[in-house]
């Protein structure tokens, strides 16, 4: 069996700055470990726009890893903008879909039994419409957000004036894949193929699950700047604190940590990544954290969440406060932490219903309402309960949320086609 894996992704082939991205290093990880557990004779491309050293998110660490992989080559495709874009609009988005699709559909395909391209995320979208198609090319669209429910990307400047164009740009990859063969949606969550299926009207028979989920099988290795110590010796002064954290996106509503934190009387901390310089989000997280008395950390290095989630003494409750969540990657990054004196709490919408059941492996709250919000809180929060839940998050992750299974689901899935 010989196999071609196409992996396109806007971020984590040379670069890693958000939840994209880090399922995009999955990707690469996972199906490597199957085809050579499975004994596959394999070769992974990845295409992503071009980067350089100065460009948002590169990560040398990133580039050098997927660089000196075993049967696996980058390509660095133009989208127009001479490295200075790599999401983009949908401009960029075109230019890049042709110049890849030319990379593609150059290759021959002659000595592969199977090829497997993933076109991930918004800029691919209508990568897919221009493939070549052959019978054993199977074209996997998997979008991770959609213009229906998350309105405006903070990632761009002045994106709300680009709504119907986007729009468009989906619905039309969304339409190829209802009316061509071996074209197909890799679904993240049930909640977000529900969307599809409703909003869009993507067929349900071109849906195949590659459910989002933690690499249980690998060692997790933190890698931490040295001067992040003084901060959890300066926490750990506190018995319980609240943390909210993630990229500077107005639907998550990271500021809700700091007035939760208000009327918890406990002390708040929101870590915010901008995704540019002077992004107006940032002001207005400040003026929330001086009136609520919290403390935010605005663009600290990438692993301060974690480092603190890791070494904090006392009770920690995690807020996952986001209004519009798909498929929250948080709640499992969390529970692969194994730490006893986590309180995993989200806002009682969208997709993180699907990961959590109140009560059982993490709190589920009305957001609208804080005082009611903080009441439920306050009853799980006793080291004996969160342990239990502790426990039972664990029993979740194991269940639904190990990635290595899901991907040979899908893999298996994609063999059969």
């Amino acid at each position: 069996m010989r196999l071609l894996i196409n992996i396109c992704a806007h971020d984590g082939i040379v670069s890693h700055y958000n939840g994209v991205g880090s399922m995009t290093i999955r990707y690469i990880n996972v199906f490597d470990k199957i085809c050579n557990d499975l004994n596959i004779d394999y070769k992974i491309n990845l295409f992503t726009p071009e980067y350089d050293k100065t460009s948002f998110g590169y990560d040398d660490y990133i580039f050098n890893k997927h660089n000196n992989m075993k049967n696996v080559t980058i390509y660095q495709i133009s989208n127009g903008s001479n490295k200075t874009v790599n999401f983009g609009t949908v401009k960029n988005w075109k230019l890049l879909c042709e110049n890849t699709a030319k990379v593609i559909n150059d290759m021959d395909f002659s000595s592969y039994d199977k090829v497997l391209t993933i076109c991930n995320d918004t800029p691919f979208c209508c990568l897919i419409n221009k493939l070549k198609c052959l019978d054993k090319h199977i074209k996997v669209l998997i979008l991770h957000s959609s213009i229906k429910i998350h309105k405006v990307d903070s990632a761009i400047k002045d994106s709300e004036k680009n709504y119907n164009e986007r729009l468009e740009w989906e619905m039309d990859g969304i339409n190829y894949i209802n009316n061509e063969k071996n074209s197909y949606v890799g679904s993240i969550c049930k909640f977000f193929e529900d969307h599809l299926v409703n909003e869009y009207g993507l067929n349900r028979d071109s849906i195949i699950p590659l459910y989002n989920g933690e690499l249980l099988y690998e060692n997790k290795i933190f890698k931490y700047d040295n001067n992040l110590k003084q901060i959890i010796d300066e926490l750990n002064n506190y018995d319980t604190i609240m943390i909210s954290y993630g990229r500077a996106e107005e639907y998550k509503k990271l500021d809700t940590c700091f007035k939760l934190g208000k009327v918890l009387n406990i002390p708040s901390i929101v870590v915010a990544q901008l995704y540019f310089k002077g992004q107006p989000i940032e002001e207005y997280y400040k003026r929330s954290a001086e009136e609520n008395d919290g403390i935010l950390y605005i663009d600290p290095p990438f692993g301060l969440p974690n480092y603190i989630l890791n070494n904090f003494k006392g009770k920690i409750i995690c807020l996952i406060p986001s209004e519009e969540e798909i498929m929250g990657l948080i709640v499992n990054e969390v529970r692969r932490l194994y730490k006893d004196n986590i309180l995993i709490v989200a806002n009682d919408k969208g997709g993180l219903k699907e990961q959590i059941t109140s009560g059982y492996d993490g709190v589920l709250v009305d957001l609208n309402n804080l005082k009611e919000s903080a009441l439920e809180i306050t009853k799980f929060l006793d080291l004996k309960k969160m342990k239990k839940m502790a426990l039972n998050s664990r029993k979740t992750l194991e269940k639904n949320y190990d990635f290595y299974k899901n991907a040979i689901k899908f893999i298996n899935k994609i063999m059969e086609v």
